[in-house]
């Protein structure tokens, strides 16, 4: 993509992070992506997927469930304890 766009490859990993320093320099470097790969303008704002959430299945509460839950389900609902610990330090 570098040797294509004429783009450096730092340059090409920092717009990939987000990390552009400079907006008028990341504007013309898209630009450039869009026309070596003969994208639309807005190719990189607009979304071209197609994205449908799978339906709900199941609402987790603690109160009257005996069932073993999942190592998935026990995990993943760590995971969020662990941000919602985190996020009550920055409210205090």
């Amino acid at each position: 993509m570098s040797k294509l766009t004429e783009i450096s490859r730092p340059t090409i990993d920092q717009i990939i992070k987000g990390e552009s320093p400079n907006p008028k320099q990341y504007n013309s470097q898209i630009a450039k992506i869009n026309k070596t790969f003969d994208l639309q303008d807005d190719y990189f704002i607009n979304s071209t997927i197609s994205f449908t959430p799978p339906p709900a299945r199941y609402a987790y509460s603690d109160h009257g469930s005996v069932e073993e839950k999942s190592p998935e389900v026990k995990e993943l609902l760590d995971g969020l304890d662990n941000v919602l610990d985190i996020y009550a330090l920055y409210l205090k």
